[in-house]
């Protein structure tokens, strides 16, 4: 029995095998007239905040979070493409694509929202990439179906001696993933992690960096509340800010919005803050979310119009490093990872093959200048009206959001801007 390793660094969705070459450009992706990105969106919001609440909760409540759903997603829609019978059926409901599915005649289309994240001017001041790759060992000969269904979301393949020269071919593969990644994500896959047996790896990564609307001009150490009975210093970035706050009684959440720089027709990212002032339970807190209460909280944000609102937050440097089979397994994707049960005879014609591991590492670099990816709120009104203030003197969450698709591009928390 052979091994498929999956490799998913910081998002993704869902495709079929039925492609009708006229509904291909020339590089090589979906027709974007084609593109119906609202369904997709919703769905790739649900497995976001479902991926997120699963790592969150196994990774306790004193750690910091970061995550790229969008990045596992991708990863795990290329392999998508391969599966069959009762190994694609688990996967098409793992990553809510049932009802995707039965209302889309042409499915392979969930590619396609993944192109709209390259719509980027090249002069851009944002960055935004996403890359990805199959390293087939040399003996492994690919399905040309799979092969053009992973074309969709931009891959290529790549013949490496996984069987007689594994530790080269690791070292390759991590390389590629750094260079891909801005520089950011090293040993993707420790020593170890392929052998002999590993016959494929996808590989797939993300690198975001953008520079504040309105960069913060004030900077000040000052002293952050850990938990109840614990403080750290931290350095806080403070400005008063031409931007979206609201306070959502319905659901008793705030939302801040901290912009990126653009050019018009661009991805619109923004940073999007939810402070919790109120509560140390941060656990209890998200595991209330659905996708459907977060989507509607950031819609009524962003239907605001921009207002002063006085922003301090810390500077926070914070990386994750995650073992996504005990995640993806408690998700609903438990068939992949046994042999003798996962059926991916569409990547290469046989039943030979079963995913061995998946790992993702993430990485997110806040300061006064903008982000690299790699609390106390106040209002009172005399004779002066105030301005409303964010004031992130607690543990918070983020969501960075791309405002064109309305997808979740990395989300976490941060517990600790020191560790």
């Amino acid at each position: 029995m052979n091994w498929i390793v999956v490799a998913c660094i910081f998002v993704a969705g869902l495709v079929v095998r039925d492609v009708n070459p006229a509904e291909i450009t020339a590089g090589g992706f979906i027709d974007e007239t084609i593109c119906r990105t609202a369904d997709l969106a919703e769905i790739h919001r649900k497995f976001a905040l479902e991926l997120y609440k699963e790592v969150s909760a196994s990774e306790g409540a004193n750690k910091n979070v970061v995550l790229s759903p969008a990045i596992v997603n991708m990863g795990l829609s290329m392999l998508f493409m391969g599966a069959t019978n009762d190994t694609k059926k688990a996967m098409t409901e793992a990553l809510y694509l049932k009802h995707f599915y039965e209302m889309n005649e042409e499915k392979h289309e969930i590619a396609c929202i993944f192109n709209e994240y390259r719509n980027i001017d090249s002069n851009s001041p944002l960055t935004l990439e996403l890359a990805s790759k199959l390293f087939a060992d040399s003996t492994l000969t690919l399905d040309e179906t799979f092969l053009t269904l992973t074309g969709l979301f931009g891959s290529k393949m790549e013949k490496v001696d996984l069987h007689n020269d594994t530790e080269s071919a690791r070292n390759h593969i991590n390389n590629w993933v750094y260079k891909n990644t801005g520089n950011r994500i090293e040993e993707l896959f420790p020593s170890g992690t392929l052998n002999s047996l590993t016959r494929l790896v996808l590989a797939s990564a993300i690198y975001f960096k953008g520079t504040w609307k309105e960069p913060f001009t004030t900077l000040k150490n000052g002293s952050f509340d850990i938990s109840e009975n614990e403080t750290t210093t931290v350095t806080y970035m403070s400005e008063k800010l031409n931007t979206r706050y609201i306070y959502d009684s319905e659901y008793d959440i705030e939302l801040a919005e901290l912009p990126y720089k653009s050019l018009p027709g661009d991805l619109q990212v923004s940073m999007i803050l939810i402070p919790s002032y109120y509560t140390f339970d941060y656990l209890a807190t998200e595991q209330q979310w659905t996708s459907g209460y977060l989507h509607k909280a950031i819609n009524k944000l962003m239907a605001k119009e921009p207002e002063t609102v006085r922003v301090k937050m810390p500077k926070f440097e914070i990386f994750g490093d995650y073992d996504m089979k005990p995640h993806l397994s408690a998700m609903g994707f438990e068939k992949i990872f046994q042999p003798g049960v996962a059926n991916f005879y569409g990547i290469n014609g046989q039943r030979d093959l079963f995913v061995d591991s998946a790992v993702h590492k993430a990485f997110l670099k806040v300061d006064e200048k903008g982000s690299e990816a790699a609390g106390a709120f106040g209002a009172s009104v005399g004779f002066l009206s105030l301005p409303p203030q964010v004031v992130l003197h607690k543990p918070f969450h983020y969501i960075l959001y791309e405002k064109t698709t309305e997808t979740f591009l990395f989300m976490g928390r941060v517990m600790n801007p020191n560790l």
